[in-house]
């Protein structure tokens, strides 16, 4: 059921909350039945914070479809878009912790890591 309290995104956490919160909004909101401006209403009253601002901003007064497109084009773009993405995926590369010998437990993890980024950016 469609609890809005429970799945606002107010932009202070990484890409996979923003995953998520795109997940849970496209199946609760996006993918029903409704005109584009009240859909968008909807991701208006979900959203905090900067993304909240940055929406706001884009839509102004016009609660359009091409309002509602272009904010999810800008979110996407700015919390979840590919180069966020690869950018993520570099630095968990880049922490991954320096392998000094070679075992089978830190082959496995590092090749964990490494399958998890393929499948998730791929």
């Amino acid at each position: 059921m469609f609890k809005p309290k429970e799945h606002k995104f107010d932009g202070t956490t990484k890409t996979e909350e923003w995953t998520k919160f795109r997940a849970f909004f496209t199946t609760a909101v996006g993918s029903r039945r409704m005109l584009d401006s009240q859909k968008l209403l909807m991701l208006l009253d979900l959203l905090d914070g900067e993304p909240k601002k940055i929406a706001d901003r884009i839509a102004g007064d016009e609660y359009s479809t091409r309002s509602y497109t272009d904010v999810w084009h800008v979110l996407e773009e700015h919390y979840g878009g590919l180069i966020k993405a690869k950018k993520d995926a570099l630095n968990r590369l880049e922490t991954f912790p320096k392998i000094k010998a070679f075992t089978k437990e830190n082959a496995l993890e590092f090749a964990s890591l490494l399958a998890n980024i393929i499948r998730k950016y791929t």
